[in-house]
């Protein structure tokens, strides 16, 4: 792999998409993926694998500006020099009932990778495991005080305290897309329902201004968004068949 980037100086749009699998045998099988591109713009990395705990991927493109990524399995992210990237999605389809991996510290990884990607503009973020109530942070996550537009995919159907925790870390939001989606991959239980935070996020009062509910599912309804947030705000709901409403709360 480093003999292909050394033979690609100039290498300015990347797209990296295959299955990553374990060594017959061998439990604690290591995948490490390295690019290295002094030139590259554009990054897609698209990787499939069953239960893979020991995959690491590192790069380092100063002048990137769009990071694409999306697997099955949340690997060990390293960005160096990323100073220049505006745009990030994250797909990371890690259900915590039913797919997460209990020797897997996410927390530890959810905090390296949003490290990496601070100075994006705007967000798509799907990572049903960031609604587990139990991932321990040892420390405060990154600030992504360059960020303007998030769009918050999550995947369950009540996820309300993961949004909290991105809206304390997004103190110049101005726009939020958040979806509930119809195959709910966690179970209804009070750690995931909604419970106001003790003081309301900046981003709330000082800078968001459009928030866009994008309800795919049937039972979820306008009155299941949580409008104390939302008061001050011009609320769209956009139904599967891509209807719209607006309301004030």
């Amino acid at each position: 792999m480093k003999k292909l980037f050394s033979c690609c100086p100039a290498l300015e749009d990347l797209i990296i998409d295959g299955n990553v699998e374990k060594i017959p045998g061998d439990a604690d099988s290591v995948f490490s993926l390295n690019v290295s591109a002094p030139k590259l713009k554009i990054l897609q990395i698209s990787l499939m694998g069953s239960w893979m705990r020991n995959v690491s991927i590192t790069v380092n493109a100063p002048q990137l500006e769009t990071l694409d990524l999306m697997e099955n399995f949340f690997a060990t992210y390293s960005l160096k020099n990323a100073k220049t990237l505006s745009k990030a999605k994250v797909d990371v389809q890690v259900y915590r009932r039913y797919h997460a991996d209990p020797g897997i510290d996410y927390a530890h990884r959810t905090h390296r990778l949003f490290s990496g990607i601070i100075n994006v503009k705007s967000l798509s973020l799907a990572a049903p495991i960031l609604t587990n109530p139990c991932l321990d942070f040892q420390g405060p996550l990154p600030k992504f005080y360059h960020l303007n537009h998030l769009e918050v995919r999550l995947k369950t159907c009540s996820s309300w305290k993961s949004l909290t925790k991105l809206f304390e870390i997004s103190p110049n939001l101005e726009s939020l897309v958040f979806e509930n989606n119809i195959k709910c991959h966690a179970d209804h239980d009070k750690n995931d329902q909604w419970c106001q935070p003790e003081t309301v996020p900046i981003c709330l009062f000082s800078s968001l201004k459009t928030v866009q509910h994008d309800k795919n599912d049937q039972w979820c309804q306008p009155e299941t968004v949580p409008m104390c947030l939302f008061s001050s705000l011009t609320v769209c709901v956009r139904d599967s068949d891509g209807s719209q409403m607006r309301w004030k709360p």
